[in-house]
């Protein structure tokens, strides 16, 4: 028997902090979700819009942040980690560039009906995901507002041409 979870994913925000090229310039990629799925950057990095994969966006609150959920109902199943549904963050440095990611930083949370509910986040440069490194462990969520989450000294080293993808 499948048992049906009501609850709705929160994502809040989601800053990647980034050092760029050798002149060690600060750069930044910023994904708010308070009203839209768009991004803002500073210094040398372009990103793109959040994008799903079986995932909706249900709504915005208060401009604070975005409920997502797998279905427009918001009904998500209880069961095992599904690595097919996600959100994802990309950003890439400005041609003849190249990034070191320091931090990556983002508030998720969720509310619903059940007591809580795992999460874990992933990044890699290989947009099919076939490598990737999972940020921390297992993040366990309680049903709140949302857990403010940072991966800090993580060196992540991405190469003028390439993509650095969070999911």
């Amino acid at each position: 028997m499948k048992t049906v979870l009501r609850f709705i994913f929160i994502v809040t925000f989601l800053n990647i902090i980034m050092l760029s090229n050798v002149l060690a310039q600060a750069a930044s990629a910023t994904w708010a979700l308070g009203t839209n799925i768009s991004s803002t950057v500073t210094g040398n990095v372009s990103s793109g819009d959040e994008t799903f994969s079986n995932l909706v966006v249900r709504s915005y609150t208060s401009s604070t942040y975005q409920k997502s959920a797998p279905t427009s109902t918001g009904d998500w199943i209880a069961g095992s980690q599904d690595l097919t549904r996600y959100a994802q963050f990309a950003v890439s440095p400005a041609t003849n560039n190249s990034l070191n990611v320091n931090s990556i930083s983002f508030t998720i949370g969720w509310s619903g009906s059940s007591t809580l509910i795992n999460s874990t986040v992933y990044y890699s440069t290989d947009p099919a995901f076939a490598t990737k490194t999972q940020l921390g462990g297992t993040i366990l969520l309680t049903n709140s507002a949302g857990t403010a989450t940072t991966f800090s000294s993580l060196n992540i080293l991405v190469n003028n041409g390439n993509t650095l993808y969070v999911r």
